[in-house]
């Protein structure tokens, strides 16, 4: 089996859950908590879900890049929020590392929060 993570906010709480990702994730974190207690994460694959919590912080970037560059991954996947400027940034930071994006948009929603079904994100993510 695969050495997994899910680093995050409830997103990837979920994603754990659904998968064999180790669970380094707690509901409500926004991306400012996540970059003060990040520590050196050594795995085969990163799911990295932040942003949502937070749509409006303007250390968004800095944050996401220091979860980043403490994240040592032969794959590092992001999760891309459901609206607001979270999406742009998820992109720009995967982008700089050449990291894989995971679009929530194709997921169904009821609270345009949370994907409906973790079980589908988490088989796209692995396939």
């Amino acid at each position: 089996m695969t050495d997994c993570v899910a680093i995050g906010d409830s997103i990837a709480v979920g994603i754990s859950m659904a998968s064999h990702c180790v669970n380094m994730a707690q509901v409500g974190r926004t991306s400012s908590q996540q970059a003060a207690i990040i520590k050196k994460v050594s795995t085969d694959v990163a799911v990295i879900s932040l942003g949502s919590n937070d749509p409006t912080n303007p250390e968004l970037l800095r944050n996401l890049r220091r979860v980043r560059a403490a994240t040592d991954a032969g794959r590092v996947v992001w999760i891309m929020p459901y609206k607001g400027y979270p999406r742009e940034a998820v992109v720009r930071i995967a982008s700089e590392y050449r990291d894989g994006v995971l679009d929530l948009k194709g997921f169904a929603t009821a609270d345009h929060v949370h994907p409906s079904n973790y079980k589908q994100v988490a088989k796209e993510i692995f396939k």
